[in-house]
């Protein structure tokens, strides 16, 4: 039970890691530019795609994670729950946050200021948490079951 737990949370983790890596290593790379449409905090079509293909590589990381560490189809499916419930939080709190209208953006903006004033649109909120399920699912199938036998490897008897 406690390896289950302890699955889930490092699964989690570690996703929540490289979301944060990948995210901020493009926008440092690529720029508030290319990151944003002209002029605002409004994300560009690269950005959401490259968004949702992190999410998908931090879930896929995340399952293979859960998986190595408890090899349980419980705590891959609890992780999956997990990633689907924390992100419709997150995606609830943004769509019912009263946010200030963060005006149009004249400069470029540090990483951590351009992630508190992107305005990201409703579909990526949804699609978030289900492409980050699927990657943890995939990723828990890439890790084949351990399975341990007491019984000899067919062909060997142990007598002679």
């Amino acid at each position: 039970m406690g390896k289950n737990i302890l699955g889930v949370i490092v699964g989690y983790v570690i996703m929540a890691l490289v979301v944060l890596a990948c995210l901020s290593a493009a926008y440092f790379a690529l720029g508030a530019d290319i990151a944003f449409t002209e002029g605002t905090y409004n994300p560009s079509m690269l950005w959401l795609i490259l968004m949702l293909a992190v999410g998908a590589v931090a879930g896929v990381v995340g399952g293979l994670v859960c998986k190595l560490i408890t090899n349980s189809t419980g705590a891959i499916k609890s992780l999956a729950v997990v990633v689907l419930v924390l992100g419709g939080v997150t995606a609830g709190a943004a769509l019912l946050a009263d946010k200030e209208d963060p005006g149009a953006r004249t400069e470029e903006v540090g990483n951590f200021e351009a992630m508190t004033k992107a305005e990201q649109p409703v579909w990526t909120l949804i699609a978030n948490p289900i492409v980050g399920v699927f990657g943890v699912l995939f990723g828990a199938g890439l890790v084949g079951g351990r399975q341990e036998s007491a019984s000899a490897p067919s062909g060997a008897s142990g007598e002679d």
